[in-house]
């Protein structure tokens, strides 16, 4: 017969086990399903799914689908809902779904990321409706990214974005590259660059266009022009069979 001692340690051990397996069982069914391989990436399905990546920052490199159209109607966000304060690196395809009524009031960087990083994909996403104030002072402001340093294809946003600094209505600042992609949002900037599609570019922009209103207002700062355009506000690299 069992003793007491050995009974106690065989229900540790089975307790342990079973908070092991609980574990592994939640961690496989991370977000909506997928393990975040390039042949499995994690699913997103709903907002609690873009929440949840917004604060698991160690999935920032890893790739990411959408299954489902997202509606995030009542909900305000106060930064950008991925990659508010770092880079994301990882690939994250729409899956030509929509994400609808994103709206985000913040004095930081605003878009549904606020950085990606070198090495990040964004492709096959449309953001309708999105209402997205950035800093009046200054700041990186647009629909997909307030800064790209990657690659986003075959997007579209419409909506409006406003603020301070660098401003467009697919992206604030890009250092990376921009294709097949458009912009109907409405984009006004109190003091900066601002653009339909983009606000700053210093990479490369093809076979894209923007056809919303652009505000602002052209001046001088720090010995360099603050500029206003159709497409983009300033260029200092390439823009190829695009128009606004």
């Amino acid at each position: 017969m069992y003793s007491c001692v050995k009974l106690r340690n065989l229900f540790l051990v089975s307790l342990v086990c079973l908070l092991a397996l609980t574990s592994l069982a939640q961690s496989q069914t991370r977000y909506s399903g997928g393990a975040g391989t390039a042949q499995s990436p994690y699913e997103i399905a709903t907002a609690q799914d873009l929440i949840d990546l917004g604060i698991n920052t160690g999935d920032y490199g890893k790739h990411f689908i959408m299954t489902e159209n997202i509606d995030l109607a009542g909900r305000v966000f106060d930064k950008a809902v991925i990659a508010a304060d770092s880079q994301f690196a990882g690939s994250f395809n729409g899956n030509d779904h929509t994400i609808s009524n994103l709206t985000i009031h913040t004095q930081g960087n605003a878009g549904l990321f606020g950085y990606l990083g070198s090495g990040s994909n964004v492709t096959k996403l449309s953001l309708e409706n999105i209402d997205i104030t950035g800093s009046s002072a200054g700041g990186l402001s647009g629909g997909i990214c307030g800064s790209n340093r990657g690659k986003i294809s075959i997007c579209s946003i419409s909506g409006q974005i406003g603020g301070g600094g660098e401003l467009g209505g697919l992206c604030g600042y890009n250092y990376g590259t921009i294709r097949n992609s458009y912009s109907t949002a409405m984009v006004s900037v109190a003091f900066g660059d601002v653009g339909g599609l983009c606000g700053y570019n210093y990479g490369t922009i093809t076979g894209c266009f923007a056809s919303g209103i652009v505000e602002g207002s052209i001046s001088i700062h720090s010995n360099r022009f603050l500029c206003v355009g159709g497409l983009v506000g300033t260029n200092g690299a390439t823009v190829m069979d695009s128009y606004s």
